[in-house]
């Protein structure tokens, strides 16, 4: 699905698309919930051939030239999208890993998307189950704009190189 997004965060797709979100409030006020991302990106709504039961980086190696797995907003923001046009809820029975990362280092997760909504979760990449997938997007253009930073607190590079590979782009040094 051809997605565009114009300085919108995870947050504010909860409030345009509210019927898509299970009702929980943990990643409010988490980084990857509040970054605002603005580009356009084709979204895979079906999970990776043979992604279950892996850990991230054996999810990663599955991955075609080309392909990177969306941030948290992309995915769901095209998840809700396509409900909202065809009733059709994607990754009702499983969960997909995005590249957004939670505050403990955990990968966001989202699926289970039935009537209550999808709901967004964080697991360890090291961890493998059969219902936890990843999904793929082709990015044609991107910029994220990370939260503004609180009073005091120092933008380091760690956090840029975070957001950057978040994004789902590589970083050689």
């Amino acid at each position: 699905m051809k997605i565009t997004l114009n300085n919108k965060s995870l947050n504010d797709i909860r409030k345009e698309f509210p019927d898509c979100f299970y009702d929980q409030s943990w990643y409010e006020k988490e980084s990857f919930a509040n970054e605002k991302i603005t580009g356009t990106w084709d979204v895979s709504l079906e999970p990776v051939k043979d992604s279950f039961n892996k850990t991230w980086d054996e999810q990663q190696k599955l991955l075609k030239d080309g392909d990177k797995v969306p941030p948290v907003t992309v995915l769901m923001y095209a998840m809700c999208k396509h409900f909202k046009e065809t009733g059709d809820r994607a990754f009702e029975n499983v969960y997909i890993r995005t590249s957004s990362r939670a505050s403990g280092g955990y990968l966001v997760n989202v699926g289970y998307f039935d009537a209550g909504g999808a709901d967004v979760s964080g697991l360890e990449p090291r961890y493998s189950y059969g219902t936890l997938g990843v999904s793929f997007s082709r990015s044609e253009s991107c910029t994220l704009n990370p939260e503004p930073l609180s009073s005091g607190e120092a933008f380091s590079l760690d956090r840029a190189l975070t957001i950057v590979k978040d994004a789902g782009y590589e970083v050689t040094p």
